[in-house]
Formats: structure tokens, C-alpha cells, sequence
């Protein structure tokens, strides 16, 4: 599982939500609420590649997640055109 404290600004953010909005911009799909964000990253023909957030407050449901978009038939394909590229990343909330 990665740890990630870096941002883009100076804010000390207090939730799960505001970090990912900082880490990843408007473009992410973001639903739920926690530390423990769940990244699945899609690409729908022309677009540039996003990200999919999932956030959980326990670390064993955002593992069953993480199992369940690993699936090849989760996304339809979309995550193969992105590089298949899903995370578990456990926020350090507060930190600069």
C-alpha cells in the first residue's frame, strides 16, 4: 500500500475528499469518504487517461475493492487502455 502525504498546495487537508480533489483536480470520479482511497485509472477512447476514486474508512473493505477492480471484466477494458493501473493508497491526512 502506498502512503502518500504530498499535495498540490500548502493546505493541511481533514478529509479524504479534499485530498484526492487536490491530489488528482476535477477530473477524478470521486465517491465515498475515508483515508483509504482506492485508485482505478480509465480511458474511454480519445480521452486522456482519469482516475476513479474510491475512499473507505477501514482498510479491509478498501482491499476487497482493490480485489474487485483488479477484475478484467470490472471496467469493460477501459482500465487496459490506461495501463491497468489500480492502487490502494492510504491518505496521511493533516500532513504537508
Amino acid at each position: 500500500m502506498k502512503v502518500r502525504r504530498e499535495h498540490h498546495c500548502t493546505k493541511n487537508h481533514r478529509t479524504g475528499f479534499a485530498m484526492a480533489r487536490c491530489v488528482w483536480g476535477t477530473r477524478a470520479d470521486i465517491k465515498g469518504r475515508g483515508q483509504y482511497a482506492v485508485v482505478h485509472w480509465l480511458k474511454i477512447g480519445w480521452s486522456s487517461s482519469y482516475p476513479d476514486v474510491y475512499l473507505f474508512d477501514d482498510e479491509v473493505r478498501a482491499r476487497a475493492k482493490l480485489r474487485q477492480m483488479s477484475d478484467p471484466f470490472y471496467c469493460g477494458g477501459s482500465c487496459r487502455n490506461a495501463g491497468a493501473r489500480h492502487e490502494l493508497i492510504r491518505f496521511e491526512l493533516g500532513a504537508k
